[in-house]
């Protein structure tokens, strides 16, 4: 996939009853739409999930940044050589590593 993601921030704001389900809530970057979320009867769920749409760019900018971080600690610390090879890393920092990884690869294919 070429095609970037819309760079943040993003924001959302809440418009009327644009649906059945409730107050639509509209995640946006400056004056252009990300996406819209309904809200989900009368819980907190659909505004929970436009907050975490909203944070996205933050979050994946975050997690490029501790990826990196996290490597140029290791490699500090003597551990050199690929970040995913295993036995070069403790056992943890690789299994957080891994973790970001898969987190930036679902958000950016």
């Amino acid at each position: 996939m070429s095609a970037r993601h819309t760079r943040g921030p993003w924001l959302y704001t809440q418009i009327g009853e644009a649906c059945r389900f409730g107050p639509q809530l509209t995640i946006r970057a400056g004056l252009r739409v990300v996406c819209e979320v309904s809200r989900h009867d009368d819980t907190d769920t659909g505004a929970a999930n436009a907050f975490l749409i909203a944070a996205a760019p933050d979050l994946l900018e975050a997690w490029r940044a501790l990826e990196e971080e996290a490597v140029a600690c290791c490699a500090g610390a003597g551990f050199v050589g690929s970040p995913l090879d295993r036995s070069l890393y403790p056992l943890s920092m690789y299994n957080a590593l891994r973790m970001a990884r898969a987190a930036i690869a679902k958000a950016v294919p």
